[in-house]
């Protein structure tokens, strides 16, 4: 190989390392808030225009709709 080829390699290698580790170590700000049915655990997130956002995912705001509940009105879920 020559010299110019061997540099080429390395320094696909450094650059793929530097862009595997940069995804790897974001860094994610979290926030918790206590609301009237226990505490919720979020993130905070920057958009474009720099404003600050708290995202809240997974949070149950109603029963499933099965069995007897299908096709009713919404229950408050009973959060434990």
């Amino acid at each position: 190989m020559s010299w110019s080829r061997t540099w080429w390699w390395w320094w696909q290698a450094l650059t793929l390392s530097l862009l595997s580790l940069s995804s790897v170590c974001e860094c994610r700000r979290f926030m918790e808030r206590t609301t009237n049915y226990g505490r919720v655990r979020g993130l905070v997130e920057t958009l474009q225009g720099g404003k600050r956002v708290e995202k809240y995912l997974g949070i149950p705001y109603a029963r499933p709709p099965l069995g007897k509940l299908r096709f009713e009105v919404s229950d408050v879920h009973a959060m434990k």
